[in-house]
């Protein structure tokens, strides 16, 4: 099992690329990729428009699945709701092909994720636990949280997420939409004031 981060587009997030063998899927297209992988499926961990730019390419081209949380499904489609219109931009991603609830299962090669709704920097935002790695989208960085003050931002639910996760297992990798990744453990020290 490979896992690749690739920084894209203009807010320098994070994109993973999971591969085994020959297939794959992609967190958090936020630009172009291009990959002689066959690319099964394409998970958000939210709508915001930096982290779906990549959808339409890879759905067109690859013909993966994409896949988001049912409560961010509206992002998708809303220019407003995924922040691409301050930016200029009209970043609108295809219909998803798989809503995501808390607790919902993705088979990947016989490889489980399980996705763990943290709602708050958006309503659908998600983590994904997949082996000893912890998909954290902008639920929480290295060294911060998630904006709350975006559209459909809820500072509560965001903090009742983080205390959710601060709950795991500290030798989880963390793997977030911005900035380095390090260790669970290592964000629960620098937030444990917080929560």
């Amino acid at each position: 099992m490979e896992i690749k981060r690739i920084i894209t587009g203009n807010l320098n997030t994070n994109t993973y690329i999971v591969s085994e063998g020959r297939k794959g899927f992609i967190v958090d297209p936020g630009g172009i990729i291009d990959t002689d992988l066959n690319i099964l499926f394409v998970i958000n961990t939210h709508g915001h428009f930096d982290h779906i730019r990549g959808n339409e390419h890879l759905v067109s081209h690859y013909g993966a699945n994409l896949i988001i949380h049912s409560l961010d499904r509206e992002y998708l489609k809303d220019t407003t709701l995924n922040g691409s219109a301050v930016f200029g931009e009209a970043v609108i991603s295809p219909e998803p092909d798989k809503l995501l609830r808390d607790g919902d299962e993705i088979d990947f090669l016989g490889h489980t994720l399980k996705i763990i709704h943290t709602p708050g920097h958006t309503p659908g935002s998600i983590c994904i636990l997949f082996e000893n790695y912890l998909f954290t989208g902008d639920t929480i960085m290295l060294f911060g949280v998630g904006r709350t003050d975006l559209p459909g931002g809820d500072e509560e639910l965001l903090w009742s997420s983080i205390k959710r996760l601060m709950e795991m297992d500290d030798e989880l990798i963390c793997l977030p939409g911005h900035g380095p990744t390090g260790k669970l453990g290592e964000i629960k020290g620098g937030l444990g004031y917080a929560y």
